[in-house]
């Protein structure tokens, strides 16, 4: 399979964690690749010179891809590494807690 088909199918994935800040993390993704898109194969002239490839703004996208990428992967095992403390300790069905013992 060739990458463009394993990074689609990764970002299509990213909307099945049902955390908000994944959802926000996936709004600036979809904003950078957009502008990368736009800058890579731009529909006019105007645009094309609005949004140039080359110089700082290509490599403040790179940055910011580099770096939704890595929020990315953090929030991921961090909600994995939460998960499994979630479901390795489950209290007892008739358990009742009072305001007291939270203290």
């Amino acid at each position: 399979m060739h990458e463009r088909y394993a990074y689609g199918a990764v970002i299509f994935l990213m909307l099945l964690v049902p955390d908000v800040r994944m959802r926000w993390l996936g709004l600036a993704f979809g904003i950078v690749f957009t502008f990368n898109i736009l800058a890579a194969v731009p529909p006019t002239p105007e645009i094309g010179a609005l949004l140039p490839i080359a110089g700082p703004l290509g490599i403040a996208g790179s940055i910011a891809m580099l770096t939704i990428t890595g929020v990315a992967l953090v929030l991921l095992t961090r909600l994995r590494t939460d998960q499994a403390g979630l479901t390795s300790v489950r209290p007892h069905a008739n358990m009742r807690f009072n305001a007291g013992d939270l203290k």
